[in-house]
């Protein structure tokens, strides 16, 4: 894959995001709270996307324009192997995030990836200057790597082939010290990971987060869990987070949602209202859903789990 040619720099670091067209109205809401978050002041926007039209641009801007902040469509490419071999549950764009130091200017000092399905509720200032200690990556760690009741800890990171007890981090969010990361040329390597992963015949449950927990093993530094507070671990720790993650199937913009989703809910309404998108957060009648809302509840007052968490994360 050759270099494209960067959109011009105006500030010191990139908060990007990628999707497919499906995805774009949600893109562009995570970058909208990132703006009412102060991101403006620190980054340039970015939104990385395969396959849009004319008007999934057109609607891209009208939706910048009513919000009066600018960002920038990159189309994404991937290798055609890559493409095939994406899992049915997951998009071939999760990939793009292992590209994107052929897309984003070299010379910035930290790029911000985030999901798109994230929003920002807290200042963003406080992740891109957070302290990575040398490490190129910051991320925060997952559940799968939560100690269990029986004393030991989640099995997926052995699984993979990481040790026995190593942590293992989500990639919704991820602080890249951007200089390191190209030297490095660690997004390369994981690219070429799945690659060879792919043609052996093995399998992995979450392709491009597991592989990224092999390349980054011990070179990785932990960050809060309040930059990436994913569903199940917000019951735990309902903290006011910079990054809240809807990691779970039913989102606060569907008909059916989870229990704490209302105000998510307006925040969504509040953004798309006025703009080509307007319809995609469902009204009218909605209802829990209720395997869901019953673990929440359950996860809620179970402070066992959440002081062995804690325990966890501070060690």
């Amino acid at each position: 894959m050759s270099r494209m040619t960067f959109t011009p720099k105006t500030r010191p670091n990139a908060i990007v995001t990628c999707c497919t067209p499906n995805w774009l109205p949600l893109a562009a809401c995570t970058l909208k709270s990132c703006v009412e978050q102060g991101g403006t002041q620190l980054a340039d926007f970015y939104v990385v996307a395969m396959g849009l039209t004319e008007k999934h641009r057109a609607d891209f801007q009208t939706f910048l324009t009513r919000h009066n902040f600018t960002a920038t469509i990159i189309d994404g490419v991937l290798p055609q192997e890559l493409v095939d071999r994406a899992p049915k549950r997951f998009s071939a764009a999760a990939f793009l995030r292992l590209t994107l130091d052929q897309m984003l200017d070299p010379t910035y000092k930290r790029v911000l990836y985030l999901d798109s399905d994230i929003l920002a509720l807290a200042p963003v200032a406080q992740v891109l200057n957070f302290d990575l200690k040398g490490k190129p990556l910051g991320a925060v760690e997952d559940y799968q790597s939560f100690p269990t009741r029986s004393g030991g800890h989640a099995k997926h990171p052995q699984s993979i082939g990481l040790p026995a007890g190593a942590r293992y981090f989500n990639s919704g969010v991820l602080l890249f010290d951007w200089p390191k990361i190209l030297r490095q040329k660690k997004l390369p390597e994981c690219v070429e990971r799945i690659l060879g992963l792919s043609a052996s015949g093995k399998k992995l449950s979450f392709p491009d987060q597991d592989v990224m927990n092999l390349v980054f093993a011990n070179q990785w530094q932990r960050m809060p869990t309040r930059f990436n507070l994913i569903s199940i671990v917000s019951d735990y720790f309902p903290e006011t987070p910079v990054f809240r993650h809807f990691t779970r199937d039913h989102k606060p913009w569907h008909k059916v949602k989870g229990i704490g989703y209302s105000g998510y809910y307006q925040q969504y309404c509040a953004m798309l209202e006025g703009t080509p998108w307007a319809a995609m957060v469902q009204t009218g009648f909605t209802r829990l859903a209720p395997f869901i809302s019953v673990g929440n509840y359950l996860r809620q007052r179970d402070s066992k789990t959440r002081q062995r968490y804690k325990k966890h994360l501070e060690g």
